[in-house]
């Protein structure tokens, strides 16, 4: 039994530092989206200038 009581101890530390590893996962993943969405935005408005 006290194996158990480690067990869940150690999935308690993991459940603790997952959420902030899934947030900065997350986050980064958000900035390269919003990176991309401006790069297409400048490539669309430096067509947009060249034709115009």
């Amino acid at each position: 039994m006290p194996e158990d009581r480690q067990g869940d101890g150690g999935r308690k530390k993991q459940q603790w530092w997952a959420p902030a590893e899934r947030r900065i996962g997350a986050g980064v993943r958000f900035l390269v989206a919003v990176l991309r969405v401006l790069k297409d935005l400048l490539d669309i408005a430096g067509f947009i200038g060249r034709h115009l």
